[in-house]
């Protein structure tokens, strides 16, 4: 009867010590979670955050309590992907995705969310960086040509070429500036007919 109660006792505790420990487990693993969307929400309960799947698009994204729109956005969908960031004002100053010819493109706009950079390829898969003045218009265009030579080239208040540097059809170098309408006003470089 001795030996009964010890094992009673001994089983007992031992049964014990499994519930306590069972239950002492605060974190919960799953292996796999299957949901249509993910809401974030701040203390009070505002919505600051969406992770979702919406017409073939898979999104994220985040903002402060008390913004309007949002913050930084992440979209996944069948023409690609893009990453966009706007400041405390609303404007959009950063967009990095995917340009009209399936080539990368990286936009970067002023606080009043005007573009001010272009960095991504021209039609012709070669790449190019575009400064464009608070007002939009292209001041400076750094790139590869049509017939794959460097080129640089600036632009007037009024969107006329002004200075024009760079590698010509027959892969000599060539300097032209224009007056403030885009007439030729000098020419440095092998022949005037390398460029149209």
């Amino acid at each position: 009867m001795k030996q009964y109660c010890i094992g009673f006792i001994s089983a007992s505790c031992l049964t014990a010590s499994v519930f306590l420990l069972m239950g002492a487990k605060k974190k919960t693993t799953f292996d796999n979670l299957i949901v249509k969307k993910i809401t974030v929400v701040d203390e009070k309960g505002n919505k600051v955050g969406e992770i979702g799947n919406k017409n073939n698009r898979v999104f994220f994204w985040l903002s402060p309590s008390k913004y309007n729109g949002r913050m930084i956005s992440l979209t996944s969908q069948k023409g690609g992907g893009s990453l966009k960031i706007s400041n405390r004002n609303g404007k959009e100053v950063v967009n990095l995705g995917i340009a009209k010819n399936n080539s990368g493109i990286l936009n970067l706009s002023n606080a009043n969310g005007v573009n001010t950079v272009k960095i991504g390829s021209n039609n012709a898969g070669n790449g190019r960086l575009v400064s464009y003045n608070h007002r939009g218009s292209e001041t400076i265009y750094i790139g590869t040509n049509d017939v794959n030579g460097g080129h640089l080239k600036t632009f007037n208040t009024f969107g006329y070429e002004t200075v024009f540097l760079g590698t010509g059809n027959n892969d000599a170098g060539f300097l032209t500036t224009r007056d403030g309408i885009g007439k030729k006003t000098a020419y440095l470089g092998k022949s005037p007919d390398v460029r149209n």
